[in-house]
């Protein structure tokens, strides 16, 4: 209990009194004299940089009501140096906010992140952080193992009640990966990831919901399912979703991790795109937006051209159709009203400069009408048919070249309405060539013409006395198609293997191919392996612990307990070139009705070309 007398830092504290969130009143200012200064300076208990300003501690320590996130919003948005006074937007706020790939800059709503930041911390309650504040909480408000379904607390300060009121968003992306299954409820804790809710339905409804843990339906001698036990308690649905839970070999502790990230931990961002922004239907034009962000070129260009897409640049046209007064026709012509498609391709003070780059392009041929059309011509411009060695790097110059001619087109617009500027059209053309020369030299396309000239990376044959694995996985009927290639340090097949494997998702095929491949090897007595994959995320999730995707974390367990078995065995990472055996296998493989194994004396003939290929270029 704090007495009335308790200061810090010059501020009375007084006892803590619950209220409602509607009395919410921000926190005094000398709460944070300490954060003074804190972008530039250091903290003076550990050095670490604070890269965090007050407004986001703030809301990661409080809920701020609707009112002050918009009011926020408002003196920012629209005129961040006045109180009051008029200010032309071409976006609208809840534009802007949309994800990039629905044609807005993904910035994040001030109420949203407010929630996503007091979120983390109702997920580190929930997955029990180690931390003092955390300790804290769980003691002081009783936190069981079933918090999260729980009842809200009475009596609780404000900062627990919103807490509590963020389980909902917790619950979106909150489920336990199975370790031994003795902490986990199979009726009321989370853990099938591939289920709406991640619980299983039962197949009886009307029974009573008993306690059950997970660890009941684990054979701890074979470490695998009860199926029998499991065909009486859930349906087919919730089956055929547990049958997809790999058990690790050895029991390990459980573990509630946070599946709207790869990594599965927490992040604002995730909760915010997955959990807090309205989910819209985007139309396959959509994806121009996405194209546009992966363009190859300086940013500026990139929010120009998005500018330009979104109809959000001033052109006169714009401002008489939004104010009704001002005058509509075009400041270099004065022919034409000042559309987008006159500006950019029909002014006769334009044409010139069109013209005149090395193309020689005549503008009144482009195909664009509006500013959507213009913004495809730039992202998808239209190149000569045929296949080239260099189609990818000619995209790129093309689309650079127009946003840049684009871009000097509106400088140009600008310099003579606000200066009265003088159009040259030798001058404007001479800059703009050089300003797309450097762009190229930048791009640099030299290097991806001279990559063909290198020696393309090949297989290499095992130490002495070592077998080399090669693996891969190929989609299929039923899922996907794991194989494996055994060669020794000649590069003879030894044998090639594949089978089935139940599942839909490519990552964990490919981590299924690196354990059966050891396993293969632990059957046949193989000592000194090499095991080569061409999926980096699996290899990198070998090396690096803290990397490992939630999907794969289980796969990656085991992988490491039946890597002790042998004296030697090492994981690297090859090119799809280097790997194309196993993946000429797995394709061929995957075709089959059956579980396809084979030598080097019965190779179906698609494999034995590539292996004849990698014989040669090993003798060479």
């Amino acid at each position: 209990m704090v007495s009335e007398f308790t200061t810090l830092n010059g501020i009375v504290l007084t006892p803590a009194v619950p209220k409602p969130l509607s009395h919410w009143q921000p926190p005094p200012p000398g709460c944070f004299k300490w954060l003074r200064g804190c972008p530039e300076n250091r903290s003076p208990n550990d050095g670490v940089l604070v890269k965090r300003k007050k407004e986001t501690l703030m809301a990661s320590m409080w809920h701020q009501p609707k009112l002050v996130n918009d009011g926020r919003v408002r003196l920012k948005r629209w005129n961040p140096k006045k109180v009051q006074g008029n200010f032309l937007a071409w976006c609208s706020w809840d534009s802007i906010c949309q994800p990039i790939e629905a044609g807005g800059l993904g910035f994040r709503e001030s109420k949203n992140f407010n929630k996503a930041l007091l979120a983390k911390l109702t997920w580190w309650i929930a997955a029990g952080r180690d931390s003092l504040c955390v300790n804290a909480l769980r003691s002081k408000y009783k936190v069981q193992a079933n918090w999260l379904g729980g009842e809200p607390c009475k009596n609780a300060s404000p900062l627990w009640r919103a807490i509590e009121k963020l389980r909902d968003v917790v619950k979106k992306g909150a489920c336990f990966v199975v370790g031994d299954g003795s902490s986990i409820d199979m009726w009321k804790d989370p853990w099938v990831p591939w289920l709406e809710g991640f619980i299983p339905t039962p197949k009886d409804s009307t029974l009573p919901i008993t306690d059950l843990p997970v660890s009941n339906l684990i054979d701890p001698a074979t470490r695998k399912w009860k199926i029998n036990v499991l065909k009486e308690l859930v349906d087919s649905n919730s089956l055929e979703a547990i049958e997809k839970i790999i058990i690790p070999l050895q029991p390990l502790q459980d573990k509630l991790i946070w599946t709207l990230d790869p990594c599965g931990i927490y992040t604002v961002k995730s909760a915010i795109n997955c959990c807090l922004t309205p989910r819209t239907s985007y139309s396959p034009a959509d994806s121009l937006w996405k194209q546009l962000w992966k363009l190859k070129m300086h940013e500026r260009l990139k929010v120009f051209l998005w500018r330009m897409g979104s109809n959000a640049l001033p052109t006169k046209q714009r401002v008489f159709q939004r104010t009704g007064y001002s005058d509509p026709m075009c400041p270099l012509c004065g022919v034409e009203e000042e559309s987008y498609s006159h500006l950019f391709l029909h002014c006769q003070m334009i044409k010139p400069i069109w013209f005149g780059l090395n193309w020689g392009l005549h503008s009144d041929n482009i195909p664009a009408a509006n500013h959507q059309e213009l913004l495809n011509f730039v992202v998808n411009p239209p190149l000569c048919p045929g296949v080239s060695v260099q189609q990818k790097t000619l995209k790129a110059q093309t689309s650079i070249q127009l946003a840049l001619t684009l871009e000097s087109i509106w400088n140009l617009r600008n310099q003579v309405v606000h200066n009265n500027a003088q159009v040259n059209h030798l001058v404007i053309v001479k800059n703009l060539e050089e300003r797309i020369i450097e762009h190229f030299n930048i791009l640099n396309p030299a290097t991806c013409c001279n990559t063909l000239l290198e020696v393309l990376p090949r297989w290499s044959a095992p130490p002495p006395n070592s077998v080399k694995f090669n693996v891969d996985a190929a989609t299929s009927k039923n899922g996907f198609t794991i194989a494996a290639i055994a060669r020794d340090d000649t590069g003879f097949v030894i044998h090639c293997w594949s089978k089935s494997f139940p599942t839909t998702d490519p990552l964990i095929a490919e981590t299924a191919a690196l354990l059966w491949a050891l396993e293969i090897a632990r059957d046949n007595c193989f000592s000194h392996i090499l095991i080569e994959g061409d999926a980096k995320i699996c290899i990198e999730a070998l090396a690096e612990p803290e990397k490992v995707p939630w999907r794969i974390q289980t796969l990656v367990s085991n992988i490491k307990c039946v890597a002790l078995d042998f004296n030697v065995c090492s994981f690297y990472w090859v090119p799809r070139d280097v790997n194309a055996l196993a993946h000429s296998f797995a394709k061929f493989a995957s075709s089959q009705d059956f579980c396809f194994s084979c030598n080097s004396t019965n190779l179906p003939p698609s494999v034995h070309e590539v292996w004849i290929r990698d014989l040669l270029a090993l003798s060479s």
